[in-house]
């Protein structure tokens, strides 16, 4: 009888350690997620704040909020497309077309991307890649068919 008590006080130890490790392995994941999500959270905030100050003209503002949400996350094309925007606005078509190219890079389907890009262009009088791009925008999302139409920068 003595050696069936040991060998249950041996297997309810075992069973509370294996418990205990999977409780630990379960509190690690989340905080991992945690994290994870949290940057994400970081993100979304500093492009709100950034769209935030961009339509209320604050330029500069703007471009440091997209420019601190690229930081947390270099390939975060939305970022880079907001970003390229506000050159645009400020006549830095350079600087938009590089930052509309990233955002493409980093997202190959992003439709108002290539729309940007387009506008980009024909403000730079390239007609022929300004035609292309706006093409491939209206390929990825018909949209951009009445918006081209209207927009005074065609």
């Amino acid at each position: 009888m003595e050696w069936k008590t040991k060998y249950r006080k041996i297997l309810k130890k075992r069973i509370t350690m294996r418990i205990a490790y999977i409780t630990a392995a379960v509190l690690v994941l989340a905080i991992a997620v945690a994290i994870l999500n949290w940057g994400r959270i970081k993100i979304a905030i500093h492009n709100k704040k950034g769209a935030d100050y961009y339509h209320k003209g604050m330029y500069n503002e703007a471009m440091a909020e997209f420019q601190k949400a690229i930081m947390i996350k270099l390939d975060y094309a939305e970022a880079h497309n907001n970003l390229g925007v506000i050159y645009r606005t400020k006549g830095l078509y350079d600087n938009a077309i590089d930052e509309f190219h990233r955002a493409i890079r980093f997202k190959p389907k992003f439709s108002i991307a290539y729309y940007n890009l387009a506008r980009a262009y024909s403000q730079k009088n390239y007609k022929q890649k300004s035609i292309e791009s706006l093409k491939q925008a209206i390929h990825l999302n018909y949209k951009f068919i009445n918006l081209a139409i209207n927009e005074k920068a065609f």
